[in-house]
């Protein structure tokens, strides 16, 4: 037991080494230091999700890249990396033990907004596949989904449960929920016009024992034909509630251009599929 307590602090000890290293190489400074945090996680704060790379890379897509980064979390059981919008000092309710994963954090998070050049690959970051065109928004606001600005014929669902139906998605409603059968549950809304969006916040059923863990983002201009959210030729999974009392905020890492966004739920916990229930609004402008 000693030895393997001496050979994951050996294994900690270098993957430090290396993100040290790796912004060094990518900023050209000392100045940004990441400070881990072993067994704990932000939740509810994650607005892109990637599997299948390193902790360092987690680090240098983080720093090299995503304006919004504040901090990351990494799995390092499923080499997970998930790239959070806050701090855990703006958030300690939701930085949560969690076996797993280490938290990282900068010893200057101002510095994560500078964009560095890639480290160990081409000084221009990959562009996150996303609209066929992106916009710009001076002033983000809600979109109308609490206000009643969109219709409740604007907003459409793949199934309902339990008289629990599509206008109930708005957060001062209950919240919606999908009949128990559907396989891939979805809420979808028609913005009339072309609008940029930029981020979403969703929250569970009201009653508190419903909610989601994961969703993707789907946009389309014409409501057939529907383009995911994408890292590359990743799809991006955003954080949903996760637990009964929290709500999530997904910065999205490039703003979209589109008049019908879908969010497509994804839950990860296979015993919750029949619990797809929640409630959201969107931001953004419009065109």
């Amino acid at each position: 037991m000693m030895a393997n307590r001496q050979w994951t602090a050996i294994i900690d000890l270098l993957t430090m080494v290396e993100i040290f290293l790796a912004t060094c190489c990518m900023c050209g400074t000392i100045s940004t230091i990441f400070r881990a945090t072993e067994g704990r996680t932000l939740i509810g704060h994650t607005f892109m999700e990637i599997s299948g790379i390193s902790a360092v890379k987690c680090v240098v897509l983080c720093l090299s890249y995503h304006h919004e980064c504040r901090s990351i979390s990494y799995d390092h059981m499923n080499a997970v990396c998930r790239i959070n919008n806050a701090s855990k000092e703006e958030f300690m309710t939701t930085f949560h033990p969690e076996p797993n994963y280490t938290f990282y954090e900068s010893d200057n998070s101002s510095q994560l907004a500078r964009n560095c050049l890639s480290y160990g690959s081409s000084p221009h970051p990959e562009p996150i596949s996303s609209s066929k065109t992106v916009c710009d928004c001076s002033t983000s606001q809600a979109m109308g989904m609490e206000s009643g600005q969109i219709p409740d014929n604007k907003i459409s669902v793949s199934s309902v449960r339990d008289g629990f139906f599509a206008n109930n998605t708005r957060l001062t409603n209950g919240g919606w929920c999908a009949a128990e059968d559907d396989p891939h549950p979805w809420v979808q809304v028609d913005l009339d016009t072309q609008a940029c969006i930029t981020k979403i916040k969703c929250g569970p059923r009201t009653d508190l024992t419903r909610y989601i863990d994961t969703y993707k983002v789907l946009y389309s201009d014409d409501g057939v034909n529907f383009n995911t959210l994408q890292n590359g030729t990743m799809d991006i999974l955003f954080d949903g509630p996760r637990t009964a009392r929290s709500w999530a905020e997904a910065t999205l890492p490039t703003a979209v251009s589109a008049r019908f966004i879908r969010l497509l739920i994804v839950n990860t916990e296979q015993s919750r599929k029949i619990d797809a229930c929640f409630k959201f609004e969107l931001y953004g402008c419009r065109n």
